[in-house]
């Protein structure tokens, strides 16, 4: 406890000390009007003075954080060596349920469409029977019963066949649900939505010397560089 109390107390001087310059810079940029070379050359001097405290700033904060930076990414890899063999772990015995459930599924569909082509079969000789008894009679009504029976037949076929895949252990819960996933095949025709710009790419291109990219404004701007 004693040497945490400490280190906070050095940071805090040093922040105390950055705070203190803060002011006394903000009071120098303020004041400071440049009205010929000579301030202007002053007023560069100063610049190149902030720019050396901000860079300052950085190195005391990374100097606070480096040990506890190091002792994270070190307590991390630890636990997170052990957390990958746990998930490959996982992986492999997902890896079974699942290819379980998918021939049980498999069984499941099969049996659902053999039921489905019994079905469809006798609504068919039934539908069958009223059309040749409406033609016979010139039954409007045994047409219209006809009519219903292929609805019926229509209904069938366009329900998607849906098995629900769930199994209760002793505590858990476990049920295989499907996914939509995407796989990019043919880069060149996806719609321009769902693209997106380079940025890097385009100032690396600019940097080697690139001054015309179509759909894009290269130009020149302002900015100050002290040393």
């Amino acid at each position: 406890m004693g040497g945490n109390t400490e280190h906070i107390s050095a940071e805090e001087q040093k922040l105390s000390k950055i705070e203190t310059q803060i002011v006394d810079y903000r009071k120098v940029v303020e004041s400071k009007e440049i009205v010929d070379i000579d301030t202007l050359n002053k007023a560069g001097d100063s610049l190149k003075t902030i720019k050396d405290f901000i860079k300052a700033i950085d190195n005391t904060r990374l100097e606070i954080i480096r040990p506890f930076n190091k002792a994270i990414k070190e307590t991390n890899e630890k636990f997170n060596s052990k957390k990958r063999v746990a998930e490959e772990i996982r992986d492999i015995l997902s890896g079974k349920i699942i290819a379980y459930q998918k021939e049980q599924r498999r069984i499941q569909e099969e049996e659902e469409r053999k039921r489905r082509e019994e079905a469809q079969k006798k609504l068919e000789e039934e539908k069958q029977k009223k059309l040749q008894e409406a033609a016979e009679r010139n039954d409007e009504e045994k047409l219209a019963e006809a009519e219903k029976i292929e609805k019926k037949q229509e209904a069938i076929a366009e329900r998607p066949i849906d098995i629900k895949q769930t199994t209760r252990g002793a505590g858990s819960t476990t049920t295989i649900v499907k996914v939509w996933k995407h796989e990019v095949i043919e880069p060149l025709k996806v719609p321009r939505p769902f693209l997106k710009i380079d940025d890097a790419a385009i100032k690396q291109a600019i940097k080697n010397g690139t001054r015309e990219i179509a759909g894009v404004r290269i130009y020149q701007d302002d900015q100050l560089r002290s040393r």
